[in-house]
């Protein structure tokens, strides 16, 4: 935890156990191709999302699993928006756009997708137009489709959609197979993403009692997924705790700020009350 003070508040960065990412729809074929998945997260712009839209407030993610967890993997960079080689990719994937109406299209199929965010959330909005800028500069279309949380949610279940801009909490088992292993599609593997190395990597990750044992699968797979992503993981936000410079022993946990409410106190000549009982 970093702290730091503003007026009459104290505040705290907890670490982050939250991620924000783009989720891709595997069941559908646009996506099948890692190479296309890369490109499209190389298109994306981390710097601005979190600079400018964010205000400094997170951190840009590299890993499906958030720098709080025991299993995180350090090595690993976030991509940074690199543009000609996101053109590349999808040149080389066969994505042209062969009528220069600025949309790249592969056997007269045009690239493009309706991307589900949930409504409500300005931040959220922002990121999803941001992305859809960044993707049209590289030869995609996508529309914004803002839904209320429970029908996205629905649509989810259903594997009805294209692409979903999503963030979750990771549980403190910071275990992966949830999300993406292949028989995890009626738990949070909304987008059927399948791969038997990462599969593997789970079951041999999850049936190790021993962390120092099981940290080498772990990373591995957090590397696998890199290579063949399931999403675009786009930022880990920071969890913000402020609290009134007045009340002591405050001591937040990423858990929960009331993290040890019953040992706050206020000194008695900070006490607004100051009755004799």
């Amino acid at each position: 935890a970093m702290g730091f003070v503003t007026g009459a508040f104290m505040g705290t960065f907890l670490a982050a156990t939250a991620i924000a990412y783009l989720l891709w729809n595997l069941r559908q074929p646009v996506f099948a191709e890692a190479r296309l998945r890369r490109a499209l997260s190389l298109a994306i712009d981390r710097d601005r999302i979190v600079d400018e839209i964010l205000q400094g407030q997170a951190r840009q993610a590299a890993s499906l699993l958030p720098p709080a967890m025991w299993n995180h993997h350090p090595g690993l960079a976030p991509d940074r928006r690199d543009l000609d080689a996101a053109r590349r990719l999808l040149r080389d994937a066969g994505w042209e756009d062969h009528d220069g109406d600025g949309i790249r299209e592969r056997d007269g199929v045009p690239l493009r997708f309706e991307l589900l965010v949930r409504g409500g959330s300005p931040a959220f909005d922002e990121v999803a137009v941001l992305v859809r800028e960044n993707l049209r500069e590289a030869g995609v279309d996508v529309a914004l489709r803002r839904l209320e949380l429970t029908v996205m949610s629905e649509r989810l279940r259903a594997g009805d959609f294209s692409a979903c801009l999503l963030e979750f909490a990771a549980s403190l088992w910071a275990d992966l197979s949830p999300h993406v292993h292949s028989r995890a599609t009626d738990r949070f593997n909304f987008g059927a993403y399948a791969n038997v190395t990462v599969d593997s990597l789970l079951d041999a990750a999850v049936s190790e009692p021993v962390r120092e044992r099981a940290l080498p699968a772990w990373y591995r797979l957090q590397e696998v997924l890199a290579a063949d992503p399931p999403a675009a993981v786009l930022y880990y936000p920071h969890a913000l705790v402020g609290v009134n410079t007045r009340v002591r022993g405050v001591r937040p946990h990423m858990l929960s700020p009331y993290n040890n409410l019953q040992e706050w106190w206020i000194a008695p000549e900070d006490r607004r009350w100051r009755g004799d009982h």
